[in-house]
């Protein structure tokens, strides 16, 4: 075990020490913790003749990482935590702290703002950080627990009612609270509150479901731990003394305003959870009680796109994605948490466990069709997407649906707004070219070279691009260049495979996936003035390798696809 900070650099300690005399602050050191290896000095900050009592924690890394002050003297407000008195010095500490700070200029610099804030009527600054003051964020969960709320817009009249929650394991069993409010009740059985379908019927969240109860508070209640909470709640609520056990834990819901920026509130959850201990043995009719706080997660559209206003537009676009290798796979996923509306998949194979090197997702998977376990993953993890899986190759003759291949995908899904072909197979991508320009759609590709040296990324918008997939054909290797390949790959063919695998790394393809998700997304985007925005190339060649098989920094030639004089389709 290393010494103490201050025994290793004491220059650093004495640095401290002279800094606090200066500014004439009285500190004293506690022996108890300095017994124990740790700093912890209990200073008086004279502010404008009165004294404030405040305690500074040395973290055990100072200077890499700021003290932690505390106080019970100071001004309370939206700067001091309720529960433990920590006084929040800088917005974000972690960034703004430097190495050659010291305690004293902390102090002298954050201390007097704080208390001007604090005393002022409204109890922020005008020109402060328009951040607010989250109770819920204040509070001490359970790590894990998990309740998904919507932003239900309850009556204020209505004071109090019952939960029907939903959940993946059986109630009883449950050792921490993961599950939904499905339904929001009044005290008359009246629905007042549904959360989406989307969530509900999710299968993280569906197979059970049991009842709780909630109550509604005018102001926050102390932020903290359980106790705290619960104790401010039986002020209100006596009657939610007795936990009521109905086919699973207690639950109640506290329903109250939060702010959610400077001056402004919404209502907002937190669950208070009771349940018997599991780890006491189900045949223990006697099993300890235990309690604790659920965090409640809005799980609505709007808040999970808050985060990507610029990417709304695709909510209400449809794709069709051909090929779910290691590129498409990885495409399928950026587009789904790009908020991506529609999508399915086409792709016959199934995945094989050397196949994970870089594949999307891993061995678990393995033997699944990789259309069909695409699909289930993503629409577990992205519950506003719609998918669907279609395991079929394209371009078989026997098997092939008599109508033929274009008959198919347009029942899969018809007037799609981009084709994505991520197949690298010359018939397929000829195929679907022409299966896009029938039908007006744009169309996007993406490959790989041997040895993933390097890509490309095409794509074709009717009435943008001038040239076509022949004329793109024609200029490659000269206006467009060769991306880098490997010449002399290694020839690799495990058991249960038809043709050698491809080789390279996932790390190397990912750069194609995610150069061609971020193209087809500013394809769907271009008619949208105020969304992500439109490229001005129609082709980018990543190379990631040389010539020689060095690896390199990873150098981009774009441009757009002109008419190619020899191309017959623009005759």
């Amino acid at each position: 075990m290393s010494a103490p900070w201050y025994d290793r650099w004491p220059e650093i300690w004495k640095r401290e020490k002279d800094a606090l005399a200066t500014a004439g602050y009285e500190f004293e050191e506690d022996g108890d913790q300095r017994a124990k290896g740790r700093l912890v000095l209990h200073l008086v900050f004279p502010h404008e003749g009165q004294d404030y009592r405040i305690e500074a924690w040395y973290p055990p890394d100072f200077p890499f990482f700021p003290p932690e002050v505390f106080s019970r003297d100071l001004p309370n407000g939206r700067h001091i935590e309720d529960s433990s008195g920590l006084v929040c010095m800088l917005e974000k500490p972690l960034t703004h702290w430097h190495t050659s700070d010291t305690l004293a200029g902390y102090l002298a610099e954050q201390i007097p703002k704080l208390i001007v804030e604090h005393q002022h009527p409204d109890g922020y600054l005008p020109d402060e950080t328009q951040e607010g003051f989250q109770v819920s964020g204040q509070m001490l969960y359970h790590p894990g627990s998990f309740v998904a709320v919507d932003q239900y817009s309850i009556d204020k009249s209505i004071r109090r009612g019952t939960i029907t929650f939903t959940c993946q394991e059986k109630p009883m069993d449950m050792r921490v609270v993961r599950a939904a409010a499905m339904q929001i009740l009044d005290e008359q059985a009246n629905v007042i509150g549904t959360l989406d379908d989307s969530i509900t019927t999710n299968p993280m969240l569906k197979g059970h479901t049991f009842h709780g109860r909630w109550v509604r508070l005018d102001t926050p209640p102390p932020n903290g731990d359980e106790k705290r909470v619960l104790t401010h709640v039986l002020t209100h609520y006596p009657d939610l003394l007795k936990p009521k056990y109905q086919g699973g834990p207690d639950i109640v819901g506290v329903l109250f305003p939060d702010e959610i920026e400077a001056g402004k509130t919404e209502e907002h959850w937190l669950f208070i959870v009771r349940q018997k201990d599991l780890r006491k043995g189900k045949k223990n009719r006697h099993r300890e009680e235990i309690y604790y706080l659920a965090r409640a997660d809005r799980v609505d559209r709007k808040t999970w796109q808050a985060r990507i206003p610029m990417l709304s537009p695709l909510a209400n676009k449809k794709i069709l994605l051909v090929g779910a290798g290691a590129i498409g796979s990885a495409i399928a996923y950026q587009l789904a948490r790009a908020g991506i509306g529609r999508l399915h998949i086409v792709d016959g194979d199934h995945i094989q466990f050397a196949n994970t090197v870089r594949w999307q997702y891993g061995f678990a998977c393995t033997g699944h069709l990789k259309a069909f376990q695409l699909a289930q993953i993503l629409k577990i993890e992205y519950p506003f997407l719609e998918v669907t899986g279609f395991a079929g190759f394209i371009g078989e003759a026997k098997r092939a649906d008599s109508r033929g291949e274009a008959a198919v995908l347009d029942d899969a899904l018809p007037e799609a707004d981009l084709v994505i072909d991520a197949t690298a197979e010359y018939c397929i991508t000829h195929f679907l070219t022409e299966y896009a320009r029938e039908r007006n759609i744009p169309i996007l590709g993406a490959s790989s070279t041997y040895g993933a040296r390097g890509g490309l990324i095409w794509r074709i918008v009717p009435g943008k691009t001038e040239g076509c997939w022949g004329c793109l054909e024609r200029h490659t290797g000269a206006l467009i260049p060769h991306p880098v390949e490997d010449k002399n790959p290694p020839h690799i063919q495990p058991l249960g495979c038809f043709h050698p695998a491809f080789p390279g790394t996932g790390m190397d393809l990912d750069q194609v996936s995610l150069n061609a998700s971020r193209l087809a997304v500013s394809t769907l985007c271009r008619q949208h003035p105020e969304a992500y925005p439109d490229t001005s190339y129609d082709w980018m060649v990543i190379n990631l390798w040389d010539d020689s098989g060095k690896i390199t920094a990873p150098t981009i030639s774009t441009g757009e696809i002109p008419r190619h004089p020899e191309c017959p389709s623009h005759d």
